[in-house]
């Protein structure tokens, strides 16, 4: 992949946490990389998404929230894994459920949940989407396509 590309990627995304360099990770066991999926009834930006393999978290980390705020996100997890036994996890700093796991939904369609407030009252947020331990396979649940972080 190009310089240019990858910087484009990135800036699409600023709060992907990314994980290691690759230098560190080669073969992306802990880190997140770019995946691409496709169905024709999909629209166009749902056929690239965020993805982690085995059972490493992805994780999207905001800054300079509003800590009086009640925060709502809106979700559309995408990618080439909708089995039965794909659940997904979403929790808010490590303690805040904000989703028990759930199967992602088939047609896609976009999920919205409340973040709890407690979550942002120190007006920073951390997302961490997981995949049941001992899943299998090679891991592909956490596949994310659209991230809204939207203001209530």
């Amino acid at each position: 992949m190009g310089g240019w590309v990858a910087a484009a990627i990135a800036a699409e995304v600023p709060h992907l946490v990314r994980g290691l360099p690759y230098e560190e990770d080669p073969q992306r066991f802990k880190s997140t990389v770019t995946g691409f999926g496709y169905r024709a009834d999909w629209r166009l930006s749902w056929m690239t998404h965020a993805e982690s393999f085995w059972e490493t978290p992805l994780q999207m980390r905001y800054t300079s929230l509003d800590p009086s705020a009640q925060y709502r996100i809106r979700i559309v997890y995408a990618g080439d894994n909708f089995s039965m036994d794909t659940l997904i996890r979403l929790v808010a700093n490590g303690k805040y459920e904000v989703h028990p796991p759930t199967q992602k939904p088939s047609p896609i369609a976009p999920l919205e949940f409340d973040i709890p407030v407690e979550a942002t009252k120190g007006g920073e947020l951390t997302l961490t989407f997981s995949a049941p331990p001992g899943m299998g396979s090679a891991g592909r649940g956490n596949q994310i396509a659209e991230v809204w972080l939207m203001k209530k």
